[in-house]
Formats: structure tokens, sequence, C-alpha cells
């Protein structure tokens, strides 16, 4: 209680004219109008408080803004936005954003609370107590506009929206340290989600500017994902130890750090984690998610899932279903074969409802020829040797049939020898035993 009356007491609003009390020149003072097809007015009906509230009316499918620029503003410390909003038209939503710039005019972060619902009543909409990056210097204070997604030539949503405000809550309190095993926990939620904290690790990988992280020499439940959004400074290379703190979140069952209000690089070069070392007869479950792994003979059995992801023939676990694991590209665009075998390092995170791993380059992927993979899977199966192919159709008929780069041209029983050159090919039964193949 003490805490929270002392924030009460220190905060400090920051919006003009947030009760749109005062019109000039039939706008709102300190507010613009960033974009044009819809129309606003001063409006005296429909009211929260005070005397006046402003109307939208809707009229265009693209994203409408009124807009109002804060500055200056204080890097680290809270805010928190909230408007009223009433909303009783089925044809458009509502929602009040938020973007931070810095001084070269580059967005580095955003916020937004949730949508508008349709109602009779005034509702209130706001966005989580927030903290202002590191390397922000101005604010946009935004309504935003939107289309149902039915709109037609003629079509308008009207909306009422009353008494905003900014508020600054001052400085954020220095988070406690949590190192990332705790953060993630031992269920498939971490502890700490929706609270602000402050750990630290060695750069895994990285995507644009979001980055994974993990506790070194590495491990089970050590990796953990740090959301920075359109936030760039400072940048951070793999092997980099870093210090970072933000809010722990749970984003569509994947659990990472966002609202990162700092970053710090402790040391350039760290040796990396060793990834864990994954079989085919492994299973990804949710001790995984965020850690550097390498998957050592990862066989493509879907090339095309859509969205630049492939499926391997490693299983994953999860509350809902246990099925095989995806490759995204955030990091990189691989068109694999199917049937082809690889050797792939990269992160494993959750999303979508499917666990995948992101390799972070093209040299992260590496095609095994099935000469390396036999060599790999001999210890385990009996590897026989033929010397025609009408030898191995009797013994694999309606088999698939690899050459030694691991490209499948056909079946056995159904290709004529005539048809293939002299050299050495491989067969896959059923089992997905391989078997060696010299044709004379």
């Amino acid at each position: 209680m003490f805490l929270i009356t002392l924030l009460f007491i220190g905060q400090t609003e920051l919006l003009l004219n947030g009760d749109f009390e005062n019109w000039v020149n039939y706008l709102p003072e300190g507010w613009i109008k960033e974009t044009s097809s819809y129309q606003l007015y001063q409006d005296s009906l429909q009211v929260y408080s005070g005397n006046y509230s402003a109307k939208f009316v809707l009229r265009s499918d693209v994203t409408q803004r009124l807009t109002q620029l804060v500055y200056p503003i204080t890097p680290g410390n809270m805010y928190i936005y909230t408007l009223h909003v009433l909303d009783n038209d089925t044809m458009g939503k509502l929602r009040g954003y938020l973007r931070f710039y810095d001084g070269e005019g580059n967005q580095v972060a955003y916020f937004y609370t949730s949508y508008s619902d349709d109602g009779s009543t005034w509702q209130l909409l706001k966005t989580d107590t927030f903290i202002c990056p590191q390397n922000a210097e101005t604010l946009h204070v935004e309504i935003r506009l939107y289309d149902n997604g039915s709109w037609q030539a003629g079509d308008s949503a009207v909306f009422w929206v009353d008494s905003l405000s900014l508020q600054d809550l001052g400085p954020a309190p220095d988070p406690p340290y949590h190192p990332i095993s705790d953060i993630q926990g031992l269920l498939t939620s971490s502890p700490y989600e929706d609270s602000l904290v402050k750990t630290s690790g060695i750069v895994t990988a990285t995507f644009g500017n979001n980055f994974f992280i993990e506790e070194y020499p590495g491990g089970l439940r050590k990796g953990l994902y740090v959301y920075r959004g359109s936030a760039s400074s400072p940048a951070v290379h793999i092997g980099d130890s870093v210090l970072v703190k933000g809010r722990v979140a749970e984003y569509y069952g994947n659990t990472q750090l966002s609202n990162v209000f700092d970053v710090q690089v402790l040391q350039t070069g760290h040796p990396l984690p060793s990834p864990i070392e994954l079989t085919p007869q492994d299973t990804i479950t949710e001790d995984h998610e965020g850690v550097y792994v390498h998957l050592t003979d990862a066989e493509c059995i879907n090339d095309s899932l859509g969205y630049g992801e492939w499926e391997i023939n490693y299983r994953y676990r999860s509350t809902q279903k246990d099925t095989f694991l995806h490759v995204d590209n955030m990091g990189v665009d691989y068109m694999p074969q199917v049937g082809g075998h690889y050797s792939i390092l990269g992160v494993i995170t959750f999303t979508y409802g499917d666990f995948k791993i992101e390799p972070r380059d093209s040299q992260d992927i590496r095609f095994l020829n099935i000469t390396e993979h036999n060599k790999r899977m001999e210890k385990k199966q009996k590897t026989y040797i033929f010397s025609s192919l009408d030898e191995a159709s009797k013994m694999c008929m309606g088999c698939d049939i690899f050459d030694a780069f691991g490209r499948k041209i056909g079946k056995t029983g159904s290709m004529d020898t005539n048809n293939i050159k002299r050299g050495i090919y491989f067969i896959k039964s059923q089992k997905g035993n391989f078997k060696y193949l010299k044709i004379k």
C-alpha cells in the first residue's frame, strides 16, 4: 500500500486537452488529424464527463489517426494511457495507440490498448503500465479508427471518445534479478508472467532487433526470447553477454521478455552455450523453449507448410497435441527436398500453436548426403548391399530410391535399370532403413 500511494502522489498528466473541452477551428486543441478519411465533431449529447466529447465518423477501410505529440518524455519512467469510448456501431472499432521515436525520427517502440467492444455504454480502454525505452525522445499519442473488415463505398462507423489520460508515474523501480531458468519455471507458463525482471545471458541468435539469450554453459529451461520490436539500440550480436530489463510475457504460449527498457552489453565475443544434441528419437518439449539445439539428422517430410515453414521428422509434445517439428524462416529462407536429410542448428521457439526451430542463417542448415546419413545410422541397423535394381526390388518393392546427393529419383519396381546411370544409390524401406545399391 505504501508503494501504491507514492506512485499515485508522483504521477503527472502529460496530455493537453485530454477531455476535449477546448476546440479551435473545428479541431480539439493540441490534437492533429494525421489522416483525413474521417469526420470529427465537437459533441455535447454523448459525454462521459464535462461538457463535450469528440465524435468520429469513419468513412474508409484504411486505419485513421487523431494524434497528439508529447515532448519531453523521460526514458526509464513508467507510463499508462487510458481513454473512454462509446462504440455502438458494428461497422468499425477503435483503440488507443502509442508510438515512441528516437532523436532521428525512428520508431523505437509501440504500445496499445485493446479494441473497443460494440455496446451502448461507455467503456474504459487502457494500456498496461509500460516503461519509456532508453533511446526514446518523443511520443505520439493516438486514437486509431479501424474498419470491421467488410467496408464498402458509402459505409460509415460512428464512435465517441472522452476523458483521455497519459500519466507519467515516475521512475521505474530497478526490477529484481532472476536467472533465465527461474523465469522459465517448471510449467508451461512463467511464474513471473506480467512482472518486471532483470536477467542476463549469452546471445545465441539475433533476428532483426530481437534476440535469444541463454545461461552459460546451456541446458534445458535456460533459454529466453527477448522481444524489442522496433527498438534497435544498443545493437547486440551473437556471443554478446547482456543484461536485460523488461516485462515477462506469454505471447501465445511463448515465454519472452517484452517492454524491454534497458539492454546492457557486458562483454563481446563470449563462447556460446553448447547446443543440446537431439536425434529423431528425442521429443521436443517445453523444456527446450528458447534453447540452442542441434538436430543431428532431420528428414524433411513436408516442404510446403506455408509461411516459409517446412516439417521434419522430430516430434514435439505440447498440451494439445504430439506432432512434428517445424523449421521456420525468421533467420533464413531455405528450400528443402522431401526425403532429404539435414543437420540443423538453431533455437527452439513456440508460435501459433507449434514448436519450431529457428536457424540463424544458411550455414545453420547443412545437407547430409545419403552416405553421411547411412554412416550415422549404421550402428543402429543392418545395411544391405545390392548389385542391381532388380535384386533390390525383390526385397524392397515400392521403396524410394535416392542418389548419393540425397535426391529422390524414383521407386523400386517402377524404374528400368537402363534409365539409371552407373553409380552408388540408396534404397529406403518403409521402416526408414537405408540399403546400399551399386549399379555397374
